[in-house]
């Protein structure tokens, strides 16, 4: 219920968004190369995992696993992981870096993006909560033209799971593990 209240909510906040696209997201990877999110997408579809908090990091990283994971699910090149790290003082990046490099598969590493430039039209975007949802994953659906298609947040749900899987589907995606 929360998810379609939400949904319900964003589609008014992400208009503007869904119409201009995605906001800006460049960074790292965790190869340590230079990435610029519209250019990743490759004009497919994708599902974005968004952090904004430390605390969002245990959760998103399941999300991630799990996606990753499904059986015929979402195709694991349209999964991306972005960590909003503009609060982390540059001296601790290495470290920072280096934590989640230390949890992550590696051939996840490109598909984990460190941002630091201003998360404010992320969170404008996602409808971020900083009563609420301020430590949930936010994820984003967007289709291949990078603009946004749904939004949802909160902990992993094998039904939000589905859902997602769904439009990723319905968006024309190819899932892992299926010719066609």
């Amino acid at each position: 219920m929360r998810t379609f209240y939400l949904a319900a909510l964003l589609a008014g906040v992400c208009a503007s968004a869904a119409a201009q696209g995605l906001p800006a997201a460049s960074g790292t990877d965790l190869y340590g190369r230079r990435v610029d999110l519209a250019a990743s997408l490759s004009g497919t579809p994708a599902i974005l995992i968004v952090g904004f908090t430390k605390g969002s990091s245990g959760r998103c990283q399941e999300w991630e696993d799990r996606l990753w994971a499904l059986d015929g699910g979402a195709a694991r090149g349209g999964v991306f992981a972005l960590l909003q790290l503009e609060a982390v003082p540059g001296i601790l990046m290495p470290f920072v870096a280096g934590s989640v490099r230390s949890r992550t598969p590696q051939e996840r590493f490109g598909h984990v993006f460190l941002l630091r430039q201003p998360r404010s039209e992320w969170k404008r975007c996602v409808g971020y909560d900083d009563k609420t949802g301020k430590d949930d994953p936010y994820l984003v659906l967007v289709d291949a033209k990078a603009c946004v298609v749904e939004v949802h947040r909160g902990a992993y749900s094998p039904a939000l799971a589905a859902l997602l899987q769904a439009g990723y589907e319905k968006l024309g995606a190819k899932p892992s593990g299926r010719k066609g």
